[in-house]
Parts: structure tokens; sequence; C-alpha cells
């Protein structure tokens, strides 16, 4: 039996997918969200104008701790040889099965504790927002269980649904920043 109540992980939603896959046991809290911590939500939630690669375990965590580089005794393995045109090109394909045994298991061990270094770390500078830490867990995985279920977004009505909700987010801040201007307050920022 798992003692363990939360779990840590780098895209964690997918992980729970995968231990499931795996037949290992799983927590409730672990399948809704309630009891993940997902270092890469935490991430963008920290700083969500991030660049997509700033948002790599390893690129992440050499940003805020000061430890060592890991990824590229494996990165080696990610790539193989195919045949495009006549002419024999590397492409990129991770696969962590092709990685020998030792360095798959050095791998998963370091991604582990990059993870839990790296949640460790941005939890407490969002501390005072558990309920929008809690919300994007559960989010995340309500969207694993869904793309699981083999649900799509229709692009044309996301992006209607989008421009919709961006008109409100404009006319929700015209009006808090004139209420603001009207209570008297000097400097005022809507998001924040």
């Amino acid at each position: 039996m798992i003692s363990t109540k939360t779990l840590i992980g780098h895209g964690v939603a997918g992980d729970v997918t995968k231990l499931a896959e795996a037949g290992l046991p799983l927590k409730e809290g672990w399948v809704t969200g309630e009891n993940l911590l997902d270092s890469l939500l935490l991430a963008r939630t920290v700083n969500e104008n991030g660049l997509k690669v700033a948002y790599e375990l390893e690129t992440l965590l050499l940003n805020h701790v000061a430890t060592e580089p890991w990824k590229h005794e494996t990165k080696a393995y990610d790539f193989k040889e195919v045949e495009v045109e006549g002419k024999r090109r590397r492409i990129k394909d991770v696969d962590a099965r092709r990685w020998p045994e030792g360095l798959r298991r050095k791998r998963c061990r370091l991604d582990s504790w990059a993870s839990y270094t790296l949640a460790r770390h941005l939890y407490p500078k969002l501390a005072h927002q558990k309920p929008l830490v809690t919300f994007t867990h559960r989010i995340a995985s309500l969207l694993e269980r869904v793309s699981l279920a083999g649900a799509i977004v229709d692009l044309c009505n996301f992006e209607v649904l989008g421009a919709t909700l961006e008109r409100e987010l404009r006319e929700a801040q015209d009006k808090l920043t004139k209420a603001a201007i009207v209570a008297g307050m000097e400097t005022f920022s809507p998001t924040n």
C-alpha cells in the first residue's frame, strides 16, 4: 500500500495516467488533482510569461537552485536514424526504453528529485494563493482524463469563446479601474 498522500512531479497529471497503465495503486486525490503538486504548474503560476523552453524541468531547476545539469547523459539516446527521400537522417525521438537501464534509473531518480526540489522552492511563493494552486491542479487532471476519453476541442468554437472571454475581461477591467478611481485610489492594477 502506498502511504504517500501527495504525489509530486513535473506534468504530474500525465504521470498518474502512466502509473495507472502500469497497474500501480492510485489514490483518489491523485486522479482528481487534489493531492498533486506539479512543479510545471507551479512554475507557470509563479511566472506565466516564461518562455516554453524555460518550463522544462532541468532548465527551471537550474534557474532556481544551484545544481548541476543531469539530462545530458540520456539525451544521446534521444535520436533515431530514419530514411527520408532516400537519405538517412537523424531525428529527435525521445523514448526512455532505449536508455540503458542504469541511466534510466538514474534519470528517473534525478527527475523525481528535481520535481520535488522545484516544487518545494516554488510552493511557498504561492502559499497565499492556495485555492488557485488547487484549482489549476484539478483542471490539469480533468483535462488529462478528458483527453483519455478521446474528447477533442473544436478550434473554431474555442476561438469564439476566447474572443468573448477577452472582451468580457477588458470590460470588467475597465469597470474595476473606474471604480478604483472613484474610490480615490491613485494607483490600481486590475490584474494584481
